[in-house]
């Protein structure tokens, strides 16, 4: 280590490529703060703009055999490094605003979509399909001539007598089967009746 320190850029960067810690230590001393203002003021952002200044002495160090010796301006070559970092994060930075854009318009068209299909939505229509549903499952599990019994007398509007005469069964028995279909149903389906009540019908 020389005894008298060269602090000129040009006698840092001789230093630098030298491999001197003093001259890193002297550039870094002299032009970080600069370099992190000049940052700091495109970047918006502290924390991003100290890792883009402390990134360019890592590799103003990485690259010192290949600075060259006539270098007039440290300064000029630093912040030209800082630039060309500032340039790739603000690029990375653009690309991932245009996804999140993207994913955001997307999400908000679906949202919307999904708002105004439940805003028109006849909430009765679920409730009269469930409702079917509930009832055709209960008439599933029920014995053959119940069921014949029952469609005959609700789906074709038939009476109870004609029902009887049809299957040659008094009409008690055909009242009977009824009954215990209704009974069973009033049973499964209180629940949506007490809802239709409580919402005031549909």
């Amino acid at each position: 280590m020389p005894n008298k320190r060269d602090l000129t850029d040009k006698g840092l960067v001789l230093g630098i490529k030298a491999g001197e810690e003093w001259a890193f230590r002297a550039a870094f001393d002299r032009y970080y703060n600069r370099l992190l203002r000049f940052a700091v003021s495109y970047l918006h952002d502290v924390g991003l703009a100290e890792d883009v200044a402390q990134d360019t002495f890592i590799l103003l160090w990485e690259y010192r055999p290949n600075l060259q010796e006539n270098t007039p301006n440290l300064f000029a070559f630093l912040i030209q490094v800082v630039k060309l970092k500032m340039l790739n994060s603000m690029e990375k930075r653009r690309r991932r605003y245009q996804i999140e854009q993207h994913l955001f318009s997307r999400g908000l068209r679906q949202v919307e979509l999904d708002l105004h299909t439940l805003q028109t939505l006849n909430t009765s229509i679920i409730y009269l399909s469930e409702i079917e549903h509930l009832v055709g499952d209960t008439l599933a599990h029920m014995p053959e001539q119940t069921r014949i019994i029952f469609n005959l007398s609700r789906e074709q509007g038939f009476s109870n007598k004609e029902i009887a005469d049809q299957i040659g069964k008094t009409e008690k028995t055909v009242e009977y089967h009824i009954s215990k279909v209704l009974k069973l149903l009033r049973l499964r389906l209180s629940d949506y009746l007490m809802s239709i009540l409580l919402l005031g019908g549909f």
